[in-house]
């Protein structure tokens, strides 16, 4: 740190002795801000962030109009914007971020490529404004931005590497699996483009999460395999300190606990639960992805809870405060309520409060209506919210409640892919839920439907289960 305070000592004096119409003040101006910048990184002072935006800015005011160091000067200032919207949240250094890398852009000759480096900027810092406020908009913009690189760079691991990264959150949020192999592919070829000692471990880590991604959609065993393995490799070259940790601790926990879903194994679930937790420790208290880790350790609580005997109340605590720090209109908001809704419906049943089932009947309901129409995990929470009014009409009797279930399970098995290897369970779940409404009102026409539905759904269930398939 003593060399560092020197540096930027001497580059002050530097500054302050040359005349402000010397060529190389705005050279001098760029080292100096990076100075500043390595401090603020290192103690997290607001001061050298604040000093080094103001000598900035009047650096820019310094640059000739077309000249090299004026782009350089403009893209730095929008790097040292997006830290302080990243610090303090303020939309207008977002904003102001977003026009000078435009600015950059626009004094750069199109003949010379550092013109891509402000478009992978320009792509970045849309992608953590969509992290933050859900805007599809900018992730749309982040796209198009890396497109434009990659039609003149196509083999740039770097650009490969972010496009593919936006690509993956673009299938999460609308589900199209064309962005699912898109993702894969280019994050294949950043591995393919870069030397064995020189892997981007972050990049393994999203290859990894993509493929379990793919595994989650097709339900194909090896894609889990590969998955693991990748995350864990990428994993396993992470610095300890680095920012972008969490998220991939939080990507293998997620892969672990598919594996627990799929096998039943209770020790990839515990894995699941303290990758969790470390990703959980990782994550500052005031990031807006701290929300999302605590729904997930929440939830495979509730899992060990339902294998051990356990109450609920610890995973409910942990959803309802990643519910709190949510807000009100993030997309993952819809995801965040159904599945707090998902829990309370497990107390429900462990301990027959009604009380419980009506909250989770609620949050489902509010859930569902956040989502989109477009939405790849609809299905899902349509069958869910089908089995909190079973579970009502078991309870109650109401034939209104039947109904409702019936048709909330028709839509979702209407939204189930004929590949998708929930299919065959929800097809039976249909056919119970039919056979309730035959044995109410006699109606033959139900009958007849659950043993249609019960006949389809047993075609659809493997001769083997799925761990001898896995074995």
């Amino acid at each position: 740190m003593h060399d560092l305070d020197t540096a930027i000592n001497y580059f002050e004096r530097v500054v302050d002795v040359t005349p402000k119409d010397h060529s190389n003040r705005v050279f001098f101006f760029i080292h100096f801000g990076d100075h500043f910048v390595q401090r603020y990184e290192r103690i997290g002072s607001l001061a050298d962030l604040e000093n080094v935006i103001v000598r900035s800015e009047a650096a820019v005011q310094l640059a000739l109009e077309e000249g090299p160091g004026k782009a350089r000067m403009l893209s730095r200032l929008g790097s040292y914007l997006c830290m302080r919207y990243e610090r303090l949240g303020n939309l207008g250094d977002f904003q102001g971020a977003i026009d000078r890398f435009e600015a950059a852009i626009r004094v750069t000759p199109t003949n010379d490529l550092i013109w891509k480096v402000w478009f992978n900027d320009l792509g970045t810092q849309l992608t953590i404004q969509y992290g933050r406020t859900g805007d599809l908009d900018c992730l749309e913009a982040a796209i198009k931005y890396l497109q434009a690189v990659l039609e003149v760079v196509p083999r740039d691991s770097g650009t490969l590497g972010s496009f593919g990264g936006m690509r993956l959150n673009r299938y999460w949020r609308i589900g199209d699996l064309d962005d699912s192999e898109a993702a894969v592919e280019q994050l294949q070829s950043v591995l393919e483009l870069t030397p064995e000692d020189h892997l981007d471990w972050v990049c393994q880590g999203n290859l990894g999460i993509m493929f379990g991604c793919r595994f989650q959609r097709l339900g194909i065993i090896k894609d889990l395999k590969m998955a693991i393995t990748l995350s864990e490799e990428g994993l396993g070259r992470a610095p300890e300190d680095h920012p972008n940790r969490a998220h991939q601790l939080s990507g293998l926990s997620n892969l672990f606990d598919c594996r627990f879903q799929q096998l039943e194994n209770i020790q990839g679930l515990e894995m699941a639960i303290t990758l969790s937790q470390e990703a959980l420790e990782n994550t500052p208290k005031g990031h807006p992805g701290r929300a999302g880790q605590l729904r997930n350790l929440g939830f495979r609580f509730n899992y060990r809870s339902m294998h051990l005997g356990n109450i609920q109340d610890l995973a409910i605590a942990l959803s309802e405060e990643g519910l709190e720090r949510t807000p009100k209109d993030h997309p993952d908001r819809a995801y965040l309520l159904s599945n707090l809704g998902i829990l309370f419906s497990c107390r429900f049943q462990r301990l027959g409060n009604i009380e419980d089932l009506e909250v989770a009947i609620t949050l489902s309901e509010e859930g569902l209506e956040r989502t989109p129409e477009y939405h790849p995990d609809r299905a899902r929470q349509l069958c869910s919210l089908s089995a909190d009014f079973d579970c009502r009409v078991c309870r109650l009797g109401n034939i209104q409640d039947v109904e409702r279930a019936i048709a909330l399970s028709k839509e979702g098995l209407e939204r189930t892919p004929e590949d998708h290897p929930d299919r065959a369970y929800r097809l039976n779940f249909l056919s119970l839920q039919t056979h309730r409404q035959f044995m109410q009102l006699g109606n033959i026409h139900d009958l007849e439907m659950a043993i249609a539905l019960s006949e389809e759904g047993l075609e659809r269930t493997p001769k083997i289960t799925r761990v001898e398939q896995a074995n």
